[in-house]
């Protein structure tokens, strides 16, 4: 099945992405919540057993190391890092545990892989199985899939459709495709999953990491109003306390392709970057940005260094809306 296939499989019916190198880490022990609670800007406090928690890893200066998902599973935590992240987030957890912790962290990706289903008939696969699935983002079930212990996560709406995470051990990963297939979801390959992302207006790789904090690209969910001190959060508060948030994430219409990474002016002056681009067969080229917020008005015109003329304008997120 060509792009365009999977692409419009898509938009009018149901899609699965896997997730090739997703990590996954476990953290038993006791003092589990506490400690990564003190560690990251979310409410830990709020888990439950249908309800997940996104918190975020954040330097001194308060940029983002990593966002996790956090699942509770009897005597553990479940804690998703973002792609290719997990031996150094583990790594960076081992060293903040203090003599008196009582709390272990172990990689286990390469026992675990995690599965998103969009689209506007995902949702029928969970009726094929006799389960209802979770609502809202953060909504967790724990399920039994064709003998398997699933974790079925509510991911924030794609495609203005409810979005969801399947979470399966690697050994059975097979068998949930295939039954995935058999229903005719059909897999789709990261450059469409990138595309309807940034369609979504969703961030990814492209915003995640150390140049942003979190409050920069839209992660205010996962950033807790009420707790104590973690690493980064006087400089959070104060981007909230006195509305230093300088910084958002917008979408852009481009008049052709231009690089992830490329620098945006507006009448000469440097107001941020590309961070994810993609051709739309809907849109046709566009992209993500994080520019400063007194720039961020719909409709006016980008520019780069390179560019005589403008290279696309300021649109509304998602796209089509």
């Amino acid at each position: 099945m060509s792009a365009r296939q999977d692409y419009q499989a898509a938009l009018e019916g149901a899609a699965f992405y896997l997730h090739m190198d997703g990590g996954w880490l476990s953290l038993a022990g006791p003092d589990r919540i506490d400690f990564l609670h003190r560690q990251s800007t979310g409410d830990l406090r709020t888990l439950s057993p249908d309800q997940a928690v996104i918190t975020v890893l954040t330097s001194p200066t308060a940029r983002i190391l990593d966002v996790l998902w956090v699942l509770p599973d009897s005597e553990k935590l479940i804690v998703l890092t973002l792609p290719g992240r997990s031996e150094r987030t583990s790594a960076f957890l081992k060293g903040k545990i203090f003599f008196m912790d009582k709390v272990t962290v172990i990689d286990e990706s390469s026992h675990y892989d995690r599965i998103d289903l969009i689209g506007p008939q995902a949702g029928e696969v969970f009726g094929a199985l006799s389960i209802s699935p979770p609502s809202g983002v953060g909504g967790m079930v724990s399920v039994e899939v064709l003998g398997l212990p699933v974790k079925v996560l509510g991911l924030d709406r794609w495609l203005q459709h409810a979005a969801y995470r399947l979470c399966v051990p690697s050994a059975g990963l097979g068998s949930l495709v295939e039954f995935l297939k058999g229903r005719g979801v059909v897999e789709i390959g990261h450059e469409t999953w990138s595309l309807l992302r940034i369609e979504a207006g969703m961030h990814g790789e492209g915003e995640l990491t150390e140049k942003y904090t979190p409050l920069e690209v839209g992660l205010d969910y996962a950033v807790s109003d009420s707790k104590g001190c973690y690493t980064g959060q006087e400089v959070l508060a104060r981007q909230v306390t006195y509305d230093k948030v300088v910084r958002c994430l917008v979408g852009v219409r481009l008049s052709n392709r231009v690089e992830a990474g490329t620098e945006v002016l507006i009448e000469g002056r440097s107001i941020g970057a590309l961070t994810s681009v993609g051709q739309s067969p809907r849109f046709g080229h566009i992209g993500l940005a994080v520019i400063r917020r007194s720039y961020a008005e719909v409709g006016s015109a980008l520019a780069t260094k390179d560019a005589k003329n403008a290279i696309g304008v300021i649109a509304a997120l998602p796209f089509g809306k």
